[in-house]
């Protein structure tokens, strides 16, 4: 059975009880259309969030000013990694690859909530995101300097 029977006449939006023996693969083919377009959307946040990444750390970088700046954007793009360095003391690969994976993450969070139509998860990540930017903020973090 291929595409073909869609062009069918007389199939219509019937069910396989009302006399359309092929509901069934329509409603695969369907399911499969609705998954591809849910792949698609968080590819596409995935890639938004790979072209904003560079930025960001080049702004998180600067800011760092080699050592001896401040780490205000640090502190503010990268809050969660900004927080690991209590642990190690410093700002170590993890911290870094942690960042680097986070504007992908908040891509492809916001592409699939987008597409769901249901801002619940994106809500409660940027609700962590700012608490952790608060807490960053609240002085205990170390200088770096």
């Amino acid at each position: 059975m291929g595409w073909w029977f869609l062009l069918r006449p007389g199939c219509g939006n019937r069910l396989a009880k009302a006399g359309c023996t092929d509901a069934g693969a329509r409603f695969i083919l369907r399911s499969a259309v609705i998954r591809r377009n849910a792949v698609l959307a968080v590819l596409t946040g995935v890639s938004l969030g790979t072209l904003i990444e560079p930025a960001a750390m080049l702004v998180a970088m600067m800011s760092g000013g080699a050592g001896h700046g401040s780490y205000v954007a640090a502190r503010l793009l990268f809050p969660l990694p900004m927080l690991l360095t209590l642990v190690d003391g410093r700002i170590g690969m993890f911290s870094a690859g942690l960042a680097m994976l986070q504007f992908p993450f908040y891509g492809a969070l916001l592409g699939l909530t987008i597409w769901r139509k249901s801002w619940g998860a994106a809500m409660a990540v940027a609700s962590l995101h700012l608490a952790a930017a608060v807490a960053c903020f609240a002085g205990i973090l170390p200088n770096f300097s």
